[in-house]
């Protein structure tokens, strides 16, 4: 069964699976696709009003969180129109979800290195991690997930192969193209970073624990001694650091049975019932646009706080004004 909907075709050894909207199959979609869009939606909102949220770490999240809404607007529903009628749009889903896959663990590992920076090397952070350094590994997380995933444009679908009669040799050139292509992509964006975010989580496990083992020998007040180290709150870079942990290890939770599954697809046709197939393989994918937002909206101090109804800051000014001249006239009187 191919990922992209061939659950509705019929073979020699299945069953007949019905076209159109099937309520088990495709209402969970919808649900998450409405949700992704809220959550991800948030983020913008908070962004753009709060001008304290606007610092580069944060940048880059909102840049996922573009990642994660396409995800809500357009891959699920693509998905759902390819699942209804086979044909239509499955050849686009299949690049679409390629596509945003790759976006995320890349703007994760972008996010991984920031916070390396910040720790690791504290002091220089500000010159590391600019702004226009910012914008250019952003805009290089767009351009190689497009770049990977418009590749598979290279080659034929295989109704264009049946359309133009190719030989069996051709076909099977074809096959072995996928294969490496569907390799190296598991390599190079989703095996690499992985490994990359996972040594430079344990070097920032290493820095922070040798400014408390600093701490102790010193005997001195944390934030005195970080603040002679540092021009960084190393304690709290870490609890954003492990904001970030928690996603990565999200990330691989949900897609790496799909990266797993998919290259086993164009070796051997799949013989597992179609819901394990979706609730193992298909639907995780989904899940990673809509916990991003709701991890780094309620981990981080700077969006949570942000979430929080401003009081009103006249108001107050005003009755602590009449406070103080009420005891004022009571001192003289």
């Amino acid at each position: 069964m191919d990922h992209n909907g061939s659950l509705y075709n019929k073979t020699d050894d299945e069953e007949e699976v019905p076209l159109g909207f099937d309520a088990i199959v495709d209402t969970l979609p919808i649900i998450l696709a409405i949700l992704i869009i809220i959550t991800n939606g948030v983020v913008f909102v908070l962004f753009g009003k709060n001008h304290r949220l606007r610092n580069i770490t944060n940048t880059f999240l909102v840049s996922l969180a573009i990642s994660d809404l396409l995800t809500g607007m357009l891959a699920i529903p693509f998905n759902l129109v390819c699942s209804a009628t086979h044909e239509l749009l499955c050849y686009t889903t299949k690049i679409f979800w390629r596509f945003t896959g790759i976006s995320t663990v890349l703007h994760l590992l972008v996010v991984t290195l920031d916070r390396y920076a910040a720790i690791v090397h504290a002091i220089r952070y500000r010159t590391i991690v600019t702004r226009t350094r910012a914008c250019i590994a952003i805009i290089t997380v767009w351009s190689l997930a497009g770049i990977a995933a418009l590749v598979q444009l290279s080659w034929p679908t295989t109704e264009e192969a049946e359309q133009r009669k190719m030989s069996e040799d051709e076909m099977q050139d074809i096959h072995t193209t996928i294969g490496v292509y569907q390799s190296v992509t598991i390599g190079v964006f989703f095996a690499l970073p992985l490994f990359v975010m996972i040594f430079c989580y344990i070097r920032i496990f290493y820095v922070v624990r040798y400014h408390e083992k600093q701490i102790k020998r010193q005997n001195l007040p944390s934030d005195l001694t970080i603040r002679k180290q540092s021009a960084f709150d190393i304690p709290a870079q870490w609890k954003s650091a492990i904001v970030f942990i928690v996603m990565t290890v999200l990330y691989v939770i949900f897609w790496f049975p799909y990266f797993f599954y998919e290259p086993l697809q164009e070796l051997a046709e799949s013989s597992l019932p179609a819901w394990v197939e979706y609730v193992f393989f298909y639907y995780p994918r989904f899940m990673t646009s809509f916990t991003n937002p709701i991890i780094y909206i309620v981990g981080k101090h700077d969006f949570r706080k942000a979430l929080r109804p401003r009081k009103n800051k006249q108001n107050g000014s005003y009755m602590t004004s009449l406070i103080t001249r009420g005891r004022s006239s009571q001192n003289m009187n």
